[in-house]
């Protein structure tokens, strides 16, 4: 899952926010001198990674993306579905419009960035900028992030046409995120009341 639907399901702890946010980033010696609290959301981050990378639903919409997309697949399937999150935002937290809930997250990975190191802290401020959060609700802002990840991989090209093919199969991805995503919250859910 791409941040979004991390921060969603890690929103009521936000040593959790901070521990999903730096999961991506973050290599052992530098995991190793965080609190830890938020080494635990660290954890959770990788736990909801790897229980999303083996889950069959997005085994499925991996391999639909994967003749265009190829080693890609994957990451292009983790955007879309935060897109397909907020479509569905008022089903999954009716009691929190976005736009405020994306404030919240920006509130806290703000005050918790003495825990980052100097380019995550320059990276945060164009991210927060640019409101890299809401970027997802529509193709044009899908478009914007795909152009930035383009500039972080091997082969940018194998990248392109990933919102055509969400458009393509909007339905077919729309149905499996809502099959997949409450399996990840009870999973999630029983990792955190142990």
């Amino acid at each position: 899952m791409n941040f979004l639907a991390h921060f969603y399901l890690a929103r009521s702890n936000d040593d959790w926010i901070v521990g999903n946010f730096l999961g991506d980033f973050l290599k052992g010696k530098e995991i190793a001198q965080m609190p830890d609290a938020i080494k635990h959301g660290i954890i959770l981050h990788r736990k909801i990674d790897y229980f999303t990378d083996n889950h069959r639903i997005v085994r499925r919409g991996t391999h639909r993306l994967h003749p265009t997309h190829h080693k890609y697949a994957p990451v292009v399937l983790d955007v879309l579905y935060d897109y397909f999150l907020i479509k569905n935002w008022n089903y999954y937290l009716p009691e929190m419009d976005l736009e405020s809930f994306i404030a919240r997250m920006y509130a806290v990975l703000l005050h918790n960035s003495k825990f980052y190191p100097p380019d995550l802290q320059s990276m945060l401020s164009v991210w927060i900028c640019e409101d890299w959060l809401s970027l997802g609700a529509t193709p044009e802002g899908l478009t914007h992030i795909f152009d930035g990840l383009k500039k972080k991989v091997r082969y940018p090209d194998m990248l392109s046409g990933a919102v055509n093919n969400m458009l393509r199969y909007e339905r077919q991805f729309d149905e499996e995120f809502n099959i997949f995503f409450p399996e990840l919250i009870a999973a999630f859910t029983l990792w955190t009341e142990r």
